[in-house]
């Protein structure tokens, strides 16, 4: 209910002919952006929070709700974006499938796309939870099919021989500056598993 209020808020702000009370609107968007929590805290108030956390928890494993970061939605409820937001947007992924495996980092995707970083956030935020992009750092972001192809390519070099960084960076095409991050990333996820003579294929992933 808070989060919807949120988007009316925001259509106010952006669409109301009379500029002050549209002014009026957008200063009122970072308090009322904050009343998304209010239900939450008011629960922890009335039961413990471990049950509260339960309750988030259960519903977010049958796909009633999605929890990202501090926020929980309701499944199936997206974030309203006026036009420039959504051509930002439109922007944005061209800019990250240009860049494939060697994308340009957020500080500069937002002088790319013409935002600010707290809007390019929010924006690489949405294409995350669209499955449209997969964060591997803070700082670099990939097309979800520029990350299948790396997964992919990584699977044919690793096996149960080690394999040197630099076999990965010629059979991925991209400088020492995304291979790190990259690889590192490819060790979270259980595709590769770090030793100390290189990396090999994990089996469970």
């Amino acid at each position: 209910i808070e989060a919807r209020g949120l988007e009316r808020f925001h259509l106010l702000a952006t669409h109301l002919g009379d500029r002050a009370l549209a002014a009026l609107y957008q200063e009122l968007l970072p308090s009322e952006a904050e009343h998304q929590l209010l239900f939450f805290d008011l629960a922890c108030e009335l039961f413990s929070t471990d049950l509260v956390e339960f309750a988030v928890r259960t519903l977010a494993s049958a796909g009633e709700v999605i929890v990202n970061g501090p926020g929980i939605r309701l499944a199936g409820h997206e974030p309203w974006l006026n036009d420039r937001e959504e051509q930002a947007l439109r922007d944005l992924k061209a800019a990250l499938d240009a860049g494939d495996l060697a994308p340009p980092p957020p500080s500069e995707l937002a002088g790319t796309v013409g935002v600010d970083r707290e809007l390019l956030n929010d924006l690489l935020k949405l294409l995350v939870e669209r499955g449209l992009v997969v964060r591997v750092t803070p700082e670099m972001f990939l097309t979800r099919g520029a990350e299948e192809r790396a997964r992919d390519t990584v699977r044919r070099i690793a096996g149960s021989v080690a394999v040197a960084p630099g076999e990965f960076r010629q059979a991925l095409g991209v400088s020492r500056k995304h291979l790190i991050p990259l690889l590192e990333y490819m060790d979270r996820v259980g595709v590769t598993r770090r030793t100390p003579a290189g990396r090999i294929l994990n089996e469970e992933g």
